[in-house]
């Protein structure tokens, strides 16, 4: 059997499927357990070999795109993490490696894990915003297209006061953002949020 490579993207397993259907894996594993023989053997771990290299290569194909559209829709960072980590849940407890002698740093609380989990993204996509210029239109359209009936944040200014007043503040705002994304600086003051938490079942705990 001859080894043939698929480029599959985002994850297509359609031509890894065909392949094992028309290959009947199991069939020949059954087949090598009742006779066997050095041709099956043979066959049998080609095959496998084979099976492993396309979900390797599809894996890495996947991997590939995901980073390369990061920039573009945020939400492929979320979906690289739960692909390269076991479980989709706050681990209880993580470590990175820092740049002094290569020395491990541990976090056992949610604080030091969000903390580490920001230094490690930072140091990972620190230039990943350079090439993004946010122009006067964009912001103005944004803001003209926020929820009137979304409530206010910390800092109590209504939704409708922006969209009302977008054509006005738009040039401000797109000069501000478009130095926090050259300098990598967020102000403190847009990290701020009123956070809400909605009970669905169970008990109330108060």
């Amino acid at each position: 059997m001859n080894r043939t490579v698929y480029d599959y993207q985002r994850g297509n397993f359609d031509a890894l499927r065909s392949s094992l259907k028309s290959e009947n894996l199991s069939n020949l594993r059954q087949r090598l357990k009742k006779s066997p023989s050095d041709y099956l053997r043979h066959k049998f771990k080609t095959l496998r070999a084979t099976i492993k290299l396309m979900i390797k290569i599809s894996r890495s194909s996947y991997i590939s795109s995901l980073c390369t559209n990061i920039q573009t829709n945020s939400k492929c960072l979320w979906s690289l993490f739960k692909l390269k980590g076991a479980t989709r849940s706050v681990p209880e407890k993580i470590s990175i490696k820092t740049s002094v002698d290569n020395v491990r740093e541990y976090a056992e609380n949610l604080r030091d894990i969000a903390t580490l989990f920001n230094r490690y993204f930072v140091s990972i996509f620190s230039t990943i915003f350079n090439d993004i210029i946010l122009s006067e239109g964009t912001v103005h359209s944004v803001l003209r297209n926020l929820d009137n009936n979304k409530a206010h944040g910390p800092d109590a200014i209504l939704v409708r006061l922006l969209t009302e007043t977008a054509y006005e503040i738009a040039p401000s705002l797109c000069l501000l953002f478009n130095k926090s994304l050259k300098s990598g600086i967020v102000p403190s003051e847009s990290k701020l949020v009123n956070v809400v938490p909605i009970h669905k079942k169970g008990i109330k705990i108060m």
